[in-house]
């Protein structure tokens, strides 16, 4: 099983490109994690909203200082 289609492009749109690849990994880390303790549904939740707790303006800083 994946983590939903629609935070992972979300996540590609705002993220910078050197941070994806990592960011990525450590979500579809804890999603796997989750889904094997937890279940399926709270897995794709909890991913939603850790997608969206990446969300922060202090990552468009990063992102302009370069």
């Amino acid at each position: 099983m994946n983590p939903p289609k629609l935070p992972l492009r979300f996540l590609e749109w705002f993220c910078p490109d050197d941070l994806y690849e990592g960011i990525l990994g450590d979500l579809e880390e804890k999603f796997e994690e989750d889904r094997n303790l937890k279940g399926l549904r709270t897995a794709r939740r909890n991913f939603r909203w850790n997608v969206l707790r990446l969300f922060h303006p202090s990552i468009f800083y990063a992102i302009n200082s370069d």
